[in-house]
């Protein structure tokens, strides 16, 4: 536990790199000598674990500054050798190109000549290991071969190639250096693995449009264009379908095919496009359970919750197989994906319709809620967005027992199945059976939605996080119920009452939503899911607001989220502290935190569309348009956006009143309330 606490704390501190499946953890000074987690990593393995310089035949010393970010996949280095301080050293590191680019300047008035040599290592610990703390104790032995250096693993055959090439003698080069003059040494990795991994580089560009803005809050700008990038370095393709790009969970630990993150954050970007809404609907459907399966959670209809190279070890005794299903919202997510894009206009049959029937018939097949409980040892406690095993209790602090129903699933089903009928009936021409399965769906998403009011419903206007499985409404004050907003599982009434709630100063810190209210007994404003503030979570809650009605306090929620943007210079970490903001002082890092995170990048996506009040109904013709009141009072103006597969302009008078250009003949605007 405590190696693994000391590698994950170090991650707050680390430069990341990125370029998925590749990525480099690097320390500030941009040393790399073997401790977790730095390295170089590619498809979750630790392809090089050290690269040590050498100046004159010692080691080259601390760094003259700390190391800076180049965009998101390159960060830059740069030192005085100890042994030679008139000379500086700049290292480049690419995670796109696994290259690092080593540079040394002599910036004096007299010739110089310095030895430089290299000291390389390679471990192949799975990211995993790493995670927890794990050495390179095992480090595998390296052999030159024709002025290359290769390491073979029972994983992967790694290479790194040198330019120039060494000398005969080893890995230490002579360089003359002239008045003003540099040379550079380019050390390039390569890396076969035994077993093809399950996720690659797309092939294609990121399938999204990068709108303008212009006038409003120019935080949300930033916020989009940087998210943007980021997302662009977190893309992924399935092996053997290298055209369908999906968005990977987050760097560094979940760099593959996550069913929740990636569903959300492709929910997330439709404003831009339906084009990975699409893809990432076939990657998940080709994965899609067909058998029970305890170990692995599967169950025919079932999304899984994510994919890796092998079983992964994440200590405590949390051990996943390679393809593990154990969530319990992702199945609904995946129908709801479907029905969102199909109202943004993607055609129908370019949706995985037999994936979505078998999805419903999966969410369907729960008769009350839907419930989990692992079903064996080794699999998550808890299976919804918050998985930690701490995060569902009582206000109390108690924690909940399994079967759990969490509300905010509920609504996922509830919406899922009300959306599913509506996208079946448009087959209903050509399939004889759509009718009727619409009808059923409506049936049991009526049934669901008045066990819902029964059962989560608390007397003070709240919606419980919660039933533990006794059916027992799990009372605490959690971010949960911000998800459930505009799905219409609740009247209007409720919405505004749970609006309320969210708003309250013992959910908002400030810098976004707490996960759990601060007046709770079970409140930590770092634990992960039990007070710290996910920025998703904060803007799924403001889409809920805007989607149900809710302006101010959304205008409110958003205005925090973009102050906390603008303190980590618009690259969201996954998570950060819950502690009530306070003049002169940004939030607090939550350490082990992910950056690049998919949901985090794209929650700038969501903001927007949120602000816009942008509700496109492209198969029943209408496109609701229904600004935040006092969201951009100035104006604004976004082109750029994408309905039907058009290129569409929204602006925003200072009056409030939008127009909208670009939208294909057939459709009308609504600025209904």
């Amino acid at each position: 536990m405590e190696t693994r606490a000391a590698a994950e704390r170090l991650i707050g501190e680390s430069i990341i790199s990125v370029c998925a499946p590749a990525f480099v953890v690097s320390p500030p000074d941009g040393r790399l000598d073997g401790p977790p987690p730095y390295g170089f990593f590619h498809a979750d393995r630790r392809i090089l674990s050290r690269l040590v310089v050498r100046v004159d035949g010692e080691d080259l010393g601390p760094a003259l500054d700390p190391g800076e970010r180049l965009g998101t996949g390159t960060a830059r280095f740069r030192a005085h050798p100890v042994a030679a301080p008139g000379l500086v050293v700049e290292r480049v590191r690419c995670a796109d190109e696994l290259v690092e680019t080593i540079n040394v300047r002599n910036p004096g008035v007299a010739p110089r000549r310095a030895e430089i040599g290299l000291d390389l290592g390679c471990d192949l610990l799975d990211v995993a290991q790493v995670r927890s703390g794990a050495t390179g104790e095992a480090e595998i032995a390296a052999t030159l071969e024709l002025g290359r250096l290769v390491w073979r693993g029972t994983d992967a055959t790694v290479t790194a190639s040198f330019d120039p090439a060494p000398p005969p003698t080893g890995l230490t080069w002579t360089l003359d250096l002239p008045p003003g003059g540099s040379r550079t040494l380019r050390v390039a990795l390569a890396v076969e693995h035994a077993a093809p991994p399950p996720v690659v580089r797309p092939t294609d560009p990121a399938p999204w449009t990068r709108p303008k803005l212009v006038g409003g809050d120019p935080r949300l700008d930033d916020f989009v264009r940087h998210g943007l990038d980021q997302l662009a370095a977190l893309t992924l393709a399935p092996a053997g379908h290298p055209a369908d790009a999906f968005v990977g969970a987050g760097s560094p630990w979940y760099l593959t095919l996550f069913g929740r993150d990636s569903l959300w954050t492709a929910r997330m970007l439709l404003p831009l496009g339906t084009g990975v809404a699409a893809s990432t609907l076939r990657a998940l459907a080709r994965r899609q359970g067909t058998v029970h399966d305890p170990r692995t959670e599967e169950e025919p209809g079932k999304i899984l919750h994510e994919l890796r190279h092998a079983e992964s070890d994440h200590g405590n005794g949390l051990v996943l197989p390679p393809v593990y299903y154990g969530a319990i919202d992702t199945t609904p997510l995946f129908v709801c994906l479907a029905v969102d894009a199909w109202r943004w206009g993607l055609p129908p049959g370019s949706l995985p319709m037999d994936a979505v029937r078998r999805a419903l018939a999966w969410t369907r097949r729960h008769t009350d809620f839907l419930r989990y409980a692992r079903r064996h040892d080794g699999g998550l406690v808890n299976q919804g967005w918050k998985d930690s095993p701490e995060a569902v209790r009582f206000a109390d602090g108690a924690l909940a027992r399994a079967p759990i129903a969490l509300a905010e699933v509920q609504a996922y089903a509830y919406e899922a199945a009300t959306g599913g009928a509506a996208l079946l009936r448009a087959f209903a021409d050509v399939d004889a059976d759509a009718d009727a399965e619409a009808r059923e769906l409506e049936v049991w998403a009526a049934g669901l939605r008045r066990r819902f009011q029964e059962h989560f419903r608390l007397p003070d206007g709240r919606v419980a996080l919660a039933l533990d499985a006794d059916l027992r409404p799990v009372d605490a004050v959690a971010s949960n119920m911000g998800h459930v907003l505009g799905t219409g599982i609740l009247d209007p009434s409720q919405e505004e009452q749970v609006a309320r709630w969210l708003a309250a100063p013992d959910m908002c810190s400030g810098w976004g939503l707490r996960t759990l209210a601060d007046t709770d007994a079970g409140f930590d404003a770092l634990g992960y899911h039990i007070g710290a503030v996910w920025p998703h979570d904060t803007a799924i809650a403001v889409w809920g607001m805007a989607r149900s009605g809710q302006a101010g306090p959304a205008v409110r929620l958003m205005d925090g989220l973009l102050s906390a943007a603008s303190h980590f210079a618009y690259e969201l970490p996954e998570l950060w502290s819950g502690a009530a903001r306070r003049a002169g002082r940004g939030p607090e890092t939550y350490p082990a935190a992910c950056r690049p995170q998919a949901w985090a990048a794209a929650a700038s996506v969501l903001c927007l569309r949120a602000l816009l009040g942008l509700e496109p109904d492209v198969p029943h013709g209408t496109v609701t348009v229904r600004p935040l009141a006092g969201a951009a009072p100035s104006g604004l103006d976004v082109d750029g956006l994408s309905i039907a597969g058009r290129r569409v302009r929204i602006g925003i008078g200072r009056t409030g009143r939008p127009e909208v250009v670009g939208l294909p003949a057939g459709l009308t605007v609504s600025t209904a309330g």
